[in-house]
């Protein structure tokens, strides 16, 4: 990176995230060849969304040594993550759960889904998702779909991913 690079790509998140605008759009893809610092800049925005702005919604960091590194694990932390967002509404969120459990036993990703209208957003949140190249493309793809229809049912939603250029990330980002 060239001096101020890195502060400029935050500038431009951090701007990106509270801005509410109807032309401003819910996913920001920072996509870069490896080693150019952009978990840094992820681990950067999670820090200010978090400790800041108090808008952080939840966050995954793929790895693909880690075991963790699956769609069920995904869905389970950012599921996590947004219940812990809004305490007064831990009683609603958990309900939401149950009756989602019981009702999708084999729909697990739309979970994350059934949670947002419980937390009635009028603030923006972010979710983060870090090396998304890490994971296998069909996973990818998965996620993308689900970023894509989660940020569609909600404008206050605000999703940072990072990754690799990798042609099927950008394929199914198209």
């Amino acid at each position: 990176c060239h001096p101020g690079t890195r502060s400029a790509v935050l500038k431009l998140v951090k701007d990106w995230a509270i801005n509410m605008g109807s032309t401003t759009r819910s996913i920001f893809w920072l996509c870069e060849s490896g080693g150019t610092g952009k978990s840094a800049v992820a681990m950067s925005v999670a820090q200010w969304a978090a400790k800041e702005v108090k808008i952080l919604g939840g966050s995954f960091f793929f790895d693909k040594q880690a075991p963790q590194c699956d769609l069920q694990s995904f869905i389970s932390t950012i599921a996590h993550d947004l219940a812990l967002f809004d305490p007064s509404k831990m009683k609603s969120i958990a309900q939401a759960i149950d009756n989602h459990s019981s009702r999708s036993r084999h729909n697990s990703d739309s979970i994350i889904a059934s949670l947002l209208p419980v937390l009635d957003l009028q603030v923006p949140i972010v979710l983060i998702v870090d090396a998304l190249d890490e994971c296998t493309e069909v996973m990818a793809e998965k996620i993308i779909g689900l970023l894509s229809t989660l940020s569609e049912s909600n404008p206050h939603l605000r999703i940072f991913v990072t990754s690799r250029p990798e042609p099927h990330i950008e394929d199914a980002f198209q």
